[in-house]
C-alpha cells in the first residue's frame, strides 16, 4: 500500500511542480497496438484502430537495445530459459552480432510483433521508424518481414 501512495505522490507532485507543462498527447493517441494471442505465434500485436497506409507506427528506441555475440551468450552456460530469451528476442546483424534488449524485464512492445512473407508493417533500419505499408483494419494483426531487418530472417518470436 505504501509503494502505490508513494508512486501516485510523484505523479501529482509532477503536475504541482511543473503545471505550465498539460502531459499531452496522452497514451492512447499516439497508440495503435497492443499485444493479444496471436495466431501466427505465441503473443503478437494487434491493430488497436485502423491505420492508413504510410503511418507512422512505432519508433524504436535505440537506447534500450545492447549488442552481444552469439558466442558471448553460449559461453555464459545461462539455464535454458533464460538462453530461450536470447533467442526469441534478437535481431542478427550482417556481421553476425546480435541486437537484444538491454533489459528483458522491459521489453519494447515491438519485439512482439510477429512475422509475415506479406507483412503490414516495415521499417527503415537506419532509423528504425515504424510505418503501415498498407491500410490496417481494426483489430488486424500487425507484422513485418524478418527477413528485411535480420540477417537470418529468425529475429523476434519464432514462428
Amino acid at each position: 500500500m505504501k509503494l502505490r501512495e508513494t508512486s501516485w505522490r510523484f505523479v501529482l507532485s509532477l503536475q504541482q511542480e511543473y503545471p505550465q507543462k498539460t502531459f499531452r498527447p496522452l497514451p492512447h493517441e499516439t497508440n495503435y497496438m497492443r499485444p493479444f494471442a496471436s495466431s501466427i505465434s505465441g503473443i503478437g500485436l494487434v491493430a488497436t484502430r485502423d491505420i492508413p497506409k504510410s503511418t507512422f507506427v512505432y519508433y524504436t528506441d535505440l537506447a534500450t537495445y545492447r549488442l552481444v555475440t552469439k558466442e558471448e551468450v553460449e559461453s555464459l552456460q545461462l539455464p535454458p530459459a533464460v538462453k530461450k530469451q536470447y533467442e526469441d528476442f534478437h535481431i542478427t546483424l550482417p556481421d553476425g552480432r546480435w541486437v537484444v534488449p538491454a533489459d528483458f524485464n522491459h521489453l519494447s512492445i515491438i519485439w512482439f510483433l510477429n512475422h509475415s512473407d506479406n507483412p503490414n508493417l516495415a521499417t527503415n533500419t537506419n532509423d528504425w521508424h515504424w510505418y503501415a505499408t498498407r491500410d490496417v483494419k481494426e483489430g488486424e494483426e500487425l507484422t513485418g518481414d524478418y527477413n528485411a531487418f535480420d540477417k537470418e530472417g529468425t529475429s523476434g518470436i519464432s514462428v
